[in-house]
């Protein structure tokens, strides 16, 4: 195969080529299929199956991850804890080992009865609840079956009743079933015992949906992360907040936990009380904060059409039953718009009797329709919006996650989100000062997208710095790690500790699942700092295009006469990343909102450009015009 690193380092990420469907009101627009680089030869008839030890992972990089296209991978949950443990031997969901192992859990669960036209609204669940009512709904289930196998007997023995009377000749005694003497035919009704109502018609149909099960158990390894899938930037950096926040608190670093997108660190309590509500609000945002998830359902839940938070991959493993996928590709993305240009309806067969989507039949011709097996994961690439129904009772793990193939997709979803939340607000502008305007936007893109400016430029530098770590000669001499990390702190201008993780190896070099290494050489390093710089130049580009227009309008609004500025803080005292001197240092009169981040992530692009530059790497020109 040559050098795949060398080829991926040579290629440059495509523009995401998606219409950016609305989620909390970014626009949409037409498709730029002429333009996206996709072409006929780019369609896909079907989704792969492949043996997981089969697949390298440099072949996985070239071939699904750097193209976009989805793939099933076979055993891949071989070796697994929750494969035996939450599997009957007739290869049922166990019910009776998640109720006795894990009751105490709180899930998510959400009604997909489609009553609702997709999924209801979420409501918190005690798992012991929601496994007695699935226990219920099995045994109602069960009882209706009987019930129908009764019917159906009853009713081919009155038909055979019928057709046996047409041929008797007249006069003849008909036998009656029941005469005493005669045999009494299987399944009769009045033979049968009473059966329990069945449920209501148009009753929920819980799914339990996006269960923290690594993170509030963490000592009970379910599974392990397949190596094809471990350079998971997204759960890297949560890793790392966490590890971050319990040192800062002062607690031991014990085993590491994740941490909500943006969470402040935790503070230690001076009050025993105090510490203990801290504490408690601490364990609940470690159980619900990763990206790392456990779904569980019956025959018939279903997930309405999406594409995955943060426009980020996905891998979904199959632990007991089958789940029917249909994934629609991102270049064909357009043809879910509504006739404004806007939302995408919740099915790809939702019913449109008034046409409101237009596209919709023509994107059902393009739909990948895969039966998934138990054993086996998908892995579902960034942009594919996607249906799933449970075809059997179910039980899967599933892992957002983003990197070096995927991150161009994030933000470029983050900066369509960011004009849609500036848009919303616009009215608030003359209210606020340049900076709480920003601020405002920030807050409200985070709170759309899941990840703002800040959170997303963190996870990047925690990124660059694990890679920078392990590109270092002396990183890999014992006692020395340490000495490194706080030197590349102080060179990243005083990095907070969730941007850099608190012990920076990575996952093993060798797959612990069975499966293929998973690379932690040089090129493999080099890369994972290439696609973090060229995303972060583009974010501190846009990071100081921000600040300079805020201080051109809180110049302009100096200019105004008093009583006109409104509730502009004129006054504001002065101090570094202020509006009125130079970006990026000096006594200023307001706070630039970005002014920190544009520190920190121009130190960080610049330790990634002498790496690189080292390596003889050298970054496009383009980044390293738009960042200096």
């Amino acid at each position: 195969m040559g050098n795949p690193w060398g080829f991926l380092l040579a290629q440059q990420p495509r523009p995401a080529p998606i219409t950016e469907i609305a989620l909390g009101g970014s626009g949409g627009g037409s498709s730029d299929s002429g333009g996206s680089g996709h072409n006929s030869a780019d369609e896909i008839d079907e989704v792969p199956r492949i043996p997981a030890s089969e697949l390298t992972y440099e072949r996985f990089c070239l071939d699904y991850m750097e193209p976009n296209r989805p793939v099933i991978l076979q055993g891949a949950t071989q070796g697994w804890a929750a494969a035996s443990d939450w599997v009957t031997p007739g290869g049922a969901v166990n019910l009776a080992f998640l109720k006795a192992h894990f009751k105490t859990a709180v899930v998510s669960v959400t009604d997909t009865a489609r009553q609702h036209e997709g999924c209801g609204p979420c409501q918190q669940m005690q798992l012991a609840d929601f496994l007695d009512w699935w226990e219920l709904r099995q045994q109602q289930q069960q009882q209706q079956q009987q019930q129908q196998q009764q019917q159906q007997a009853c009713a081919g023995i009155e038909a055979w009743h019928i057709q046996s009377t047409a041929t008797i000749p007249a006069g003849t005694a008909v036998p009656q079933p029941g005469t005493p003497g005669q045999a009494q035919p299987a399944g009769r009704a009045d033979d049968a015992p009473t059966a329990a109502a069945p449920p209501p018609a148009g009753g929920p149909l819980w799914y339990a949906k996006d269960w923290h099960l690594a993170s509030g158990f963490p000592q009970y390894q379910a599974y392990r992360c397949p190596s094809l899938f471990a350079d998971d930037w997204l759960n890297e950096w949560c890793d790392a907040c966490q590890a971050g926040a319990r040192q800062q608190a002062g607690a031991p670093a014990g085993p590491t936990q994740e941490c909500k997108l943006g969470d402040a660190v935790v503070q230690q309590a001076p009050a025993s009380q105090q510490q203990q509500q801290q504490q408690q609000q601490q364990q609940q945002q470690e159980s619900t904060a990763d990206y790392r998830f456990v779904y569980l359902g019956p025959q018939g839940t279903c997930t309405p059409l999406h594409s995955d938070v943060l426009r980020s991959h996905s891998w979904s493993a199959n632990v007991a039953g089958r789940k029917l996928w249909r994934l629609l590709p991102p270049w064909r993305s357009h043809l879910l718009l509504d006739r404004h240009g806007r939302g995408a309806p919740w099915d790809f067969f939702a019913t449109d009797p008034e046409g409101q989507y237009p596209g919709l039949p023509e994107a059902r011709q393009h739909l990948l329709t895969v039966v998934q097996h138990p054993g086996e994961a998908i892995f579902v690439p960034a942009g594919w919006f996607h249906t799933v129904e449970n075809l059997d009772d179910c039980a899967s793990i599933n892992h957002n996650w983003i990197n070096g193939h995927s991150v161009h997709w994030t933000w470029a979803l983050l900066r369509g989100e960011r004009a849609a939340a500036e848009e919303g607000i616009e009215d608030c502008r003359p209210l606020c000062s340049p900076a709480e305007f920003e601020g405002l936007v920030q807050r409200n893109l985070g709170a759309n997208a899941g990840l703002d400016y800040a959170g997303f430029g963190a996870m990047l530098r925690c990124v660059a710095t694990a890679s920078l770590l392990k590109l270092e000669p002396a990183a890999a001499t014992p006692n020395s790690s340490s000495d490194h990390h706080q030197r590349h702190q102080q060179q990243q201008g005083g990095v907070a500790a969730a941007d850099s993780p608190a012990a920076p190896a990575l996952q093993p070099a060798a797959g612990t699942d069975g499966g293929p290494a998973v690379p932690t050489g040089r090129w493999y390093h080099a890369f994972r700092l290439l696609r973090a710089a060229l995303v972060l130049h583009q974010l501190l580009a846009e990071q100081r295009r921000i600040d300079a227009a805020c201080q051109q309008e809180w110049l302009k609004r100096q200019q105004q006469p008093s009583k006109q500025r409104g509730v502009v803080a004129a006054g504001a005292a002065p101090g570094p990343g202020s509006v009125g001197g130079s970006m990026e240092g000096g006594p200023r009169g307001e706070e630039l909102p970005h002014a920190t981040e544009v520190v920190r992530n121009a130190a960080c692009l610049a330790a990634i450009e002498q790496q690189l530059e080292s390596m003889g790497i050298p970054l496009p020109a383009s980044a390293l015009h738009d960042a200096h």
